[in-house]
């Protein structure tokens, strides 16, 4: 059914029943709270709003990511990223020897020892 050629000024979402004007039914009902079970984490059980976010969550949170520089597994891409800026980025010399460090982790523990 058009939507624009009917003659009805507010329509019902199909999974919640509440009114909504034409042009904003169809953004609703991609978003209504009553779809939620469709959005469901498979693997932490937390509920999200859209197929988009679902999605989103997944990459962030649960994808299982390998580093292509040193094969370390990490879980999620905000961590993956987060893992190359701290392991793979930058030069931190040691003021002492000259050895130049990866990161400034690294650089402190070895002015530890």
């Amino acid at each position: 059914m058009n939507l624009y050629h009917t003659k009805d000024k507010y329509l019902p979402c199909e999974h919640c029943h509440r009114p909504f004007s034409k042009p904003r039914l169809a953004g609703h009902v991609a978003n209504c709270d009553k779809k939620k079970e469709e959005t469901v984490c498979p693997v932490c059980g937390e509920l999200c709003t859209t197929r988009g976010m679902i999605n989103n969550h997944l990459n962030n949170l649960h994808k299982v990511i390998q580093c292509e520089i040193c094969g370390q597994q990490v879980t999620g891409a905000k961590n993956y990223n987060s893992h190359k800026k701290k392991s793979h980025t930058g030069s931190w010399p040691c003021q002492v020897c000259g050895k130049v460090f990866k990161s400034e982790y690294h650089l402190r523990t070895h002015g530890i020892r």
